[in-house]
């Protein structure tokens, strides 16, 4: 799966979390398929916000923090 081209995101970049959700999930070498349960939030969610769809809640915010935390404990 292909996440949003260079140039288009960093036209629409800004948001520090989703730029911090994205890298890790490239350093890891994680599919937002196999992401979305660690935020729990649907596959199409993720997908959005990782393109800049739509924005997290402050709500998803704090899950997408958490959720970090445990996908950065994967080896």
């Amino acid at each position: 799966m292909e996440i949003m081209g260079d140039k288009k995101r960093l036209e629409k970049s800004g948001d520090l979390l989703i730029e911090q959700l994205r890298s890790t999930l490239l350093q890891k070498g994680i599919s937002p398929e196999r992401a979305a349960p660690f935020f729990e939030v649907s596959f199409k969610t993720l997908y959005r916000w990782l393109n800049y769809e739509s924005n997290p809640t402050k709500l998803y915010r704090k899950a997408i923090r958490q959720g970090l935390r445990r996908i950065k404990k994967i080896n």
